[in-house]
């Protein structure tokens, strides 16, 4: 089949674009930036291109093998469309990428579009599951393959594959992990659009929740619920990608530098949600016990 390929820098798209590439025809990588669709042939915009190739795998990727890769600036945009209706892919396929796409682009592939979405669905909807998945303190998650409409990762499931999390494990590991197993899933749903055999479970929109962008420095630990175990799987899963804003008795800023483990206690966690100096570091304090946390730069 002929394939366009939708998605960004990281693993949980390159991944995925490898294993499908084996066994399909991938006429054209697209990324999402914020210039216009394509590459202008003047000077400065071949120097951003080789600037773009050496910092960007996804490009990187399509380059070596002479595929066109295509800068898309917006869900609607018409250079896109007008360039994927020239090559006439059969198959939209679409992993962390910025943008929904819009109906004419959904339209556009005579067999339609998958979207693979680091989350079991219909849980953690929206661009960044991964931070919802701590913060909801999910004992379970996975990756998703899902057909694509207008509505954010609302699709109906072809398949999931879902792992036990492990408490404490990094976002960067369960990154790598779940772009190994979405890479398979993957290959795996195109072969089945192929065979004519593709799933349409229909998602329990019951069960769905939002999974929406968190500005930087917001406060998202609930001290007077959490305990200290919750509190450490969270800091310490996400760190440093997210820095919880953290505050001494005096009120002044703490910025801490790591996150060491948690313990439980009865002694000393008044006030919660304080950070107070010990000898082993810095004492964040919970309602039932302490997370332990390496001294960084203040403020």
């Amino acid at each position: 089949m002929r394939l366009a390929f939708f998605g960004s820098s990281g693993d949980m798209a390159l991944l995925p674009l490898e294993a499908v590439a084996e066994r399909h025809e991938v006429v054209a990588v697209v990324r999402a930036d914020g210039r216009r669709a394509g590459w202008r042939r003047s000077p400065g915009a071949i120097a951003r291109a080789l600037g773009l190739l050496r910092r960007d795998p996804l490009a990187a990727w399509a380059h070596r093998r002479g595929i066109p890769c295509v800068s898309a600036s917006r869900r609607d945009d018409p250079r896109l469309l007008a360039r994927l209706s020239r090559l006439q892919p059969d198959l939209f396929l679409v992993s962390a990428f910025r943008f929904i796409l819009g109906r004419q682009l959904l339209a556009l592939p005579r067999l339609g579009a998958l979207n693979l979405h680091a989350s079991l669905l219909p849980r953690h909807r929206g661009p960044v599951p991964w931070f919802w998945v701590y913060h909801c303190d999910d004992r379970e998650t996975g990756v998703t393959v899902h057909w694509m409409t207008d509505r954010v990762d609302a699709g109906d499931i072809v398949g999931q594959a879902a792992a036990a999390l492990e408490r404490g494990l990094s976002v960067d590991s369960l990154g790598e992990r779940c772009a190994r197993q979405g890479a398979g899933l993957l290959a795996a749903a195109v072969a089945s659009v192929e065979a004519g055999t593709a799933a349409r479970r229909v998602q329990d929109e019951a069960n769905a929740t939002p999974a929406p962008c968190v500005a930087p420095g917001s406060s998202m630990v609930d001290f007077s619920a959490w305990g200290a175990e919750r509190v450490w799987h969270f800091l310490t899963g996400l760190y440093p990608r997210h820095r919880e804003p953290l505050f001494d008795n005096a009120g002044r800023a703490i910025r801490y530098g790591g996150v060491r483990g948690f313990e439980l206690t009865t002694e000393g966690q008044r006030p919660v949600g304080r950070v107070t100096p010990d000898a082993r570091g810095l004492a964040l304090h919970c309602r039932d016990g302490l997370v332990w946390l390496d001294a960084g730069t203040a403020g």
